[in-house]
């Protein structure tokens, strides 16, 4: 949640955007009634119970029970913080917040902006006598001027202070450039130089750094990439996942390779779905973004010693964040750019389809260095698969997975399983949300039907804050919030209501009662469901406080002492709960 003092904007952004359009560039949307329903983006699905009503301006999905506003959207969605959602959100809406992250706001906007002015300067150094040797590398490797201009390609000259020069040129502030990456501590040399550079871009399009690939021979290292920002870190970014994240959906799956050469190349020929990490391992980091878009994995890499040991570091982390995974280990030599330019696309298509799935790989993989054949071996190999069986999260997948091992390597399965109790506990991802349809107690029940009359229709608001005091904890939570929103003048309904509530389990209850709510009563009707409703809750409430006074009351008894008032109490909830 915000700070207080950026309430009012919270409710003046979620006023002046569209919902819909902004589920609508991560979610196909199709009418459905009053509202508009899609594929779930946060579990896999596939029959959609993803709901978005642009009335009430709420999602809610029925399978997974993710719901919430635009902000809540886009921080799930995004795996943002609700201050950078919500400054995502209210940028679409055309408004400058003025909260207490305004001066880290601001920090990321200067940088962003900095990025964007060194992009273009290295790019038209590309098309200079000073870039030829960038322009004649990029040549080399099949990219053309509109491939330059498409992927955001530029040139690092040798000149040491070139982009600092530049900058005192057109007069700008060299403390920014620093704070970017893009100069050194002491502000007197830039940190590219005989570079190609690739601009690395976050999901927006938002230009976060630069991976520096050297053009001289022995120039080390080979790779250089922006230092940490407030805005990079490249734990966290893939390498071509904002021109990949369509692709990835048409295909439904992400194409993992290891260089940006290979993803612009094969974005090259169609295979949209490619993406890298930025010369580092694979992370957490850079699976929790993947996962916004998908759930099943084609990872290529070289089929060298080191290609196939990094390939099995990879696999026990890929499956641990519970991705359907296949491997495709390219000849020797062979990176998918080379493997494109020598045999063409369609071989590459069959290659792709050949890919192997984890525990095949596995198999294949340390088989050969390790005997099967023998006791010692085949007790190695077991642990070894079962150890990334192990790794799944989901049970039915791993007691399906012993199965096949079990068969491939002739053990029994409940050998295997014994060596998977036995292996350490392991974190692994929950889903996220759990399906709903659980069955729902008698206040329950009684406490969304109430919610629903009051947010069809506001006059009731009045008469509920009456029983303030009396209803249960999730009621009186409700009832502080429209309480704050009325003396701020503010319109109250489940977005708004949304805004201000500091519990994510209060705010997707919300947005679930607002999507289940059906045709509009008739007042009659209206007005017995509602005070129907409040009874039910005050009698829940006293019957709890009576059982809270009975639990002290046995407490003491086994002391020897008993309060009177604590009888009195009893009796008073006892008689309220039968008047009503």
């Amino acid at each position: 949640m915000a700070d207080a003092g950026s309430s009012n904007q919270v409710e003046e952004v979620l006023a002046k955007v569209d919902l819909a359009e902004i589920v609508g560039e991560y979610v196909s949307l199709k009418k459905s009634g009053r509202s508009l329903k899609g594929l779930c983006p946060f579990h896999e699905e596939k029959t959609p119970s993803f709901f978005v009503s642009p009335e009430k301006q709420v999602f809610y999905c029925f399978g997974c029970g993710a719901g919430g506003n635009a902000i809540t959207f886009v921080k799930n969605i995004e795996k943002v913080s609700f201050g950078e959602a919500l400054e995502q959100v209210a940028r679409r809406a055309g408004i400058t917040l003025t909260s207490a992250n305004a001066e880290g706001n601001r920090e990321k906007q200067q940088i962003y902006q900095a990025n964007r002015w060194a992009a273009g300067v290295y790019q038209k150094v590309l098309f200079l006598p000073e870039g030829k040797v960038g322009l004649n590398y990029l040549s080399s490797r099949g990219l053309g001027e509109e491939e330059i201009k498409r992927y955001g390609l530029g040139y690092a000259p040798a000149q040491p202070d070139f982009l600092l020069s530049r900058m005192k040129q057109e007069g700008l502030n060299p403390t920014v450039l620093k704070k970017a990456g893009l100069i050194d501590s002491s502000g007197t040399r830039d940190i590219f130089r005989r570079r190609v550079l690739f601009t690395i871009y976050d999901i927006r399009g938002e230009i976060l750094g630069f991976g520096g690939r050297a053009v001289e021979e022995h120039q080390e290292p080979k790779y250089l990439n922006t230092g940490e920002t407030p805005v990079f870190s490249k734990g966290r970014v893939l390498y071509g996942l904002n021109w990949a994240r369509e692709g990835i959906r048409e295909a439904g799956y992400a194409l993992m390779v290891e260089g940006y050469f290979d993803v612009l190349r094969l974005h090259q020929h169609g295979f949209r779905n490619a993406v890298a990490p930025l010369g580092t391992a694979l992370t957490d980091g850079h699976l929790r973004l993947l996962r916004r878009f998908t759930e099943r994995l084609l990872l290529l890499f070289d089929a060298d010693e080191a290609g196939t040991r990094a390939a099995l570091r990879h696999l026990e982390l890929i499956l641990r964040n519970g991705f359907e995974v296949k491997v495709g280990a390219l000849p020797g030599g062979f990176d998918p750019d080379k493997f494109i330019e020598d045999y063409g696309k369609e071989a590459f298509r069959k290659f792709m389809l050949g890919a192997q799935d984890f525990l095949e790989f596995g198999l294949a993989v340390l088989s050969r260095m390790h005997d099967g054949a023998t006791p010692r071996g085949k007790s190695t190999l077991a642990r070894e698969l079962t150890f990334l069986i192990g790794c799944l999260p989901d049970e039915i997948e791993q007691t399906e997975h012993l199965k096949r091992l079990g068969e491939r390597l002739e053990i029994p399965v409940p050998v295997l399983q014994r060596l998977l109790r036995a292996r350490p506990e392991e974190t692994t991802v929950v889903s996220p949300g759990k399906v709903a349809g659980v069955k729902k107690r008698r206040h329950e029940l009684a406490e969304r039907e109430l919610m629903q009359v009051v947010l069809a229709d506001p006059s009731y608001w009045e008469r509920l804050a009456r029983e303030k005091g009396k209803l249960t904890e999730r009621m009186e939570q409700i009832l502080s919030l429209e309480d704050a929103l009325s003396q701020e003048k503010l319109p109250v309904n489940a977005a708004t209501l949304m805004s201000r509530a500091t519990d994510e389990k209060l705010q997707t209850w919300l947005a679930e009662v607002a999507m289940s709510a059906g045709e509009m009563l008739g007042q009659e009707k209206k007005e017995k469901v509602f005070t129907d409703c409040v009874q039910c809750l005050i009698k829940h409430e006293h019957a709890r406080k009576a059982r809270e006074k009975l639990e002290v009351i046995k407490a003491k008894s086994s002391g020897g002492e008993i309060d009177r008032q604590d009888l009195i109490d009893v009796q008073n909830h006892l008689i309220t709960m039968k008047k009503g």
